[in-house]
């Protein structure tokens, strides 16, 4: 039995499955790679607080950018 998952019904190239599975890891794995670097100097610049007002910002441009997501044709 073959399961079909929904992010792979979405990949324009279906002879490059792996490679933007492995652009899609890529894009989840270096944000969590990142994000303490980030954190150590938002706290060095403007303390413990700044994390929350960072924090709040980087969440609009999720939201703004997860509204220009194209719906998908089923």
């Amino acid at each position: 039995m073959v399961m079909k998952f929904a992010n792979l019904k979405v990949i324009p190239d279906q002879n490059r499955v792996a490679f933007f599975l492995g652009v899609y890891n890529l894009g989840n794995t270096i944000t969590q790679a990142i994000a303490p670097v980030l954190a150590a100097a938002v706290i060095s610049l403007f303390g413990y607080s700044g994390i929350f007002i960072v924090s709040f910002i980087f969440s609009l441009i999720g939201g703004i950018s997860m509204l220009s997501i194209k719906p998908l044709k089923r």
